[in-house]
């Protein structure tokens, strides 16, 4: 029927229907005409119009994917972002099922929430957490945004990709994650002393709190070309005990390890299956879970002394920002086996300086010597226990290891040579020779005032314009000995008396003998004394 507009009589434009018909009436024929102001239908059907374009406009415009979706999952409606979320365009998602493009980890989420939201739509979420899988066969993650339709049983499906975000989120996660790692282990470096428990350690952190799969830390055996592990954690399971592992040209040495100390640089194998590389111990390293892996050399004065290795659950993980940091780990740890190795090597040298002063100390106790100082400037002499001990006092007793050449020689030195002791001391003090060195001999008195006898060997230490600005030597108590030699000197003096005594007497005896054997022979008798006069006159002389 056509449609056409009238005026009314007060001017108003109407729309009507217009329905005519033809019919006869006694044999007449007549057109019957009948109008129908359909004003009001026509405004709503314009109105409904309008209402489905704008809708149809905002539907397309979200700015999100977006699905109607009726009870049985059936896809009535798609806009055009459906294609960037899910990489179907509106025509092909258009009669399929909504179910068929969520991921099987999803599946039952989305029909739990699909049915309850008809059943009990208080208690379905309004938004939730999907996986889905896109055109080309790639798992996505997304929020689903769903509301019914108010008097059906369809709903409203807004569809938001955050696999982008969650990646970054992962990201960030990751890397704080690995920063909290690296912050603990260098906490471990600051107050580690044992080279095991920090390397046994930092093993246990990067695994317990570093999420890597497993970690052990491997030193270079020179000797042998073997890379011998000293520390490990996590999922190990014997995989250390099973593989061996080089740093020369075998295949053995040709893993991320071997060229780590070779090469003195890092080594990352994204996927484990696939590293032509890692032939020797793939089947190994599958078994355990590892995934990928990566190794970074440990430095002691920029020598590659051994390798921290760390093994990951998932494929190619690894990135520039995880290999920057755990370099700058290894950096860490091979500073504290420096300063370990240096602490070590220090103690060794203290402890044989240790022993050597003590055997020096020993040396003098028994050679009853002690050594000391003075410093010109402050006329300061420094003694040791040994030096009172000879003294047969103690620091104690006079006021400490320190006193003045005065207080010196008033307490010790015997006063007619102390005139000589400080004369050797001015000489050795203005002396140009830095090479100067004298020894000597003076009496001394021990603290209970007896005298004693004490042999001095000192020599000197100049400045840049060679004055002497200290005297350092040993004094040696030789008491004994010289009173030995007093003893042996009467000794030899009373010999030689007594010789020349005998000597004489024996010369007498002589003498006599031979007066004696003169008066037999002028009497006629024999010799009373047998020899001749020759021999004994040799004797006597």
């Amino acid at each position: 029927f056509p449609y056409s507009t009238l005026f009314r009589s007060d001017g108003t434009l109407i729309t009507v229907l217009d329905s005519a018909r033809t019919m006869k009436l006694r044999d007449e024929t007549y057109i019957l005409s009948v109008v129908h102001d359909i004003t009001e239908r026509k405004r709503a059907e314009t109105l409904l119009q309008e209402s489905h374009a704008k809708y149809e406009s905002i539907f397309q415009a979200t700015g999100t994917a977006t699905l109607l979706v009726e009870a049985d999952t059936t896809i009535i409606a798609a806009n055009r972002e459906c294609l960037s979320c899910t990489g179907y365009g509106p025509e092909e998602l258009l009669g399929t099922k909504w179910s068929k493009y969520v991921a099987p980890e999803s599946l039952q989420t989305m029909l739990k929430h699909h049915g309850m939201r008809r059943e009990e739509p208080g208690k379905a979420p309004q938004k939730y957490e999907v996986r889905l899988v896109n055109k080309q066969g790639e798992t996505r993650d997304a929020i689903l945004d769903i509301a019914l339709i108010p008097g059906t049983k369809r709903s409203v499906v807004s569809l938001l990709d955050i696999t982008d975000r969650k990646r970054a989120e992962f990201r960030v996660s990751q890397l704080n994650r690995m920063l909290r790692t690296i912050s603990e282990i260098d906490q471990l470096v600051v107050r580690e002393t044992s080279r095991e428990r920090l390397l046994s350690e930092a093993c246990r952190i990067l695994t317990e709190h570093g999420g890597f799969r497993m970690a052990w830390v491997g030193m270079a055996e020179r000797e042998t070309g073997r890379v011998q592990p000293v520390a490990s954690a996590g999922v190990v399971d014997g995989y250390l005990d099973e593989a061996a592992i080089r740093f020369d040209n075998t295949p053995e040495g040709s893993g991320p390890t071997g060229i780590a100390v070779r090469t003195n640089t890092h080594v990352v194998i994204a996927d484990l299956e696939t590293a032509a590389t890692y032939a020797p111990w793939r089947e190994r390293a599958i078994k355990r879970g590892y995934r990928s892996s990566a190794a970074f050399p440990l430095r002691v004065r920029r020598d590659t002394v051994g390798v921290l290795n760390i093994y990951t659950a998932e494929i190619g993980v690894i990135g520039d920002e995880e290999t920057g940091l755990l370099d700058e780990l290894a950096g860490d740890l091979g500073y504290a086996l420096e300063v370990m190795q240096d602490r070590a090597e220090r103690q060794r040298a203290e402890d044989a300086l240790q022993a050597s002063e003590s055997q020096l100390s020993n040396a003098l106790k028994m050679a009853r010597a002690a050594h000391w100082e003075y410093d010109v400037a402050s006329d300061t002499f420094t003694f040791n226990d040994n030096f009172y001990r000879i003294f047969r006092t103690t620091a104690e007793k006079v006021g400490g290891f320190k006193m003045s050449s005065a207080d010196y020689a008033h307490r010790f030195c015997h006063p007619d040579d102390a005139a000589m002791v400080a004369k050797e001391t001015e000489a050795a003090i203005g002396s140009t020779d830095p090479t100067f060195n004298r020894q000597l001999e003076h009496r001394i008195r021990y603290a209970d005032g007896e005298v004693g006898y004490m042999t001095v060997r000192f020599f000197v230490v100049k400045d840049s314009q060679g004055r002497t600005v200290k005297t350092y030597g040993v004094n040696q108590d030789i008491t004994d000995r010289k009173r030995t030699e007093e003893k042996m000197s009467q000794q030899l003096e009373e010999l030689r008396r007594w010789h020349e005594v005998t000597l004489g007497r024996e010369g007498r005896v002589a003498e006599l003998k031979r007066e004696v054997n003169e008066l037999a022979k002028r009497v006629g008798e024999k010799p009373r004394y047998g020899g001749s006069e020759k021999k004994e006159a040799e004797w006597t002389e």
